[in-house]
């Protein structure tokens, strides 16, 4: 579960916190369409709020599309306070709960890892082994609820490669991923020699990052 201060973990956000977002959000589209330099301001603000809508809107949803088809900030604030308004009279569900509940257990799984990683008597083959674990449970239920056919054995390497396909995930996804399964196909062999424990909190890193990105798809 959460642990206040902890900046490696960060679970998927409730429907309030959404919402209190994209108000802030729309806030800044408001003051950046007031600026005496719109240029200063205006695009990164469309781009985090068009980040912003992809990913607790979906990006097939008309609030995301809508907002990248436009290069002005007030009208893609009056996009983010209509995105508001639905997810307030239900809708839009926003983070599926049954989503929201593995995003959850595979954190979980990262906090045993960190745990591990901080014990000078464990091996970091030990967390290398469980993180892997929680990225492939994560795919793998992605993978399950989009309904995507997977081409070859189950794993790390075959769901990323689907989920690149079907457009969920980036070519830069799923190098960091094949990058990962390699750390740990080396500590499930028991080749120490290849899992440094610096390495290992580098992959930790990458997955919880991976995980905020991609926790409300």
């Amino acid at each position: 579960m959460r642990r206040d201060g902890d900046a490696d973990y960060t679970p998927a956000m409730e429907t309030e916190e959404i919402i209190k977002h994209a108000q802030e959000l729309a806030e800044e589209c408001d003051r950046a369409a007031e600026t005496l330099d719109p240029n200063s301001a205006t695009y990164g603000t469309i781009a985090g709020a068009r980040s912003f809508l992809e990913r607790f809107a979906g990006s097939r949803s008309h609030f995301y599309k809508d907002a990248c088809k436009i290069m002005s900030a007030r009208p893609v604030a009056a996009i983010l306070r209509s995105f508001v308004r639905s997810l307030e009279r239900g809708l839009v569900q926003g983070i599926d709960p049954k989503r929201e509940a593995q995003v959850e257990v595979v954190s979980d799984i990262l906090e045993q890892a960190q745990a591990l990683l901080a014990n000078n008597r464990v091996h970091p083959a030990g967390p290398a082994v469980l993180i892997g674990a929680a990225l492939e449970e994560f795919l793998r239920t992605w993978i399950e609820r989009e309904g995507i056919r997977v081409t070859g054995k189950p794993g790390l390497d075959n769901y990323s490669t689907a989920l690149v396909k079907n457009g969920d995930l980036k070519r830069q996804d799923k190098k960091d991923i094949t990058g990962w399964a390699g750390l740990r196909n080396h500590a499930a062999h028991g080749e120490w020699d290849d899992v440094p424990k610096d390495a290992v909190q580098i992959m930790l890193q990458g997955v919880n990052l991976f995980l905020r990105t991609h926790g409300g798809q």
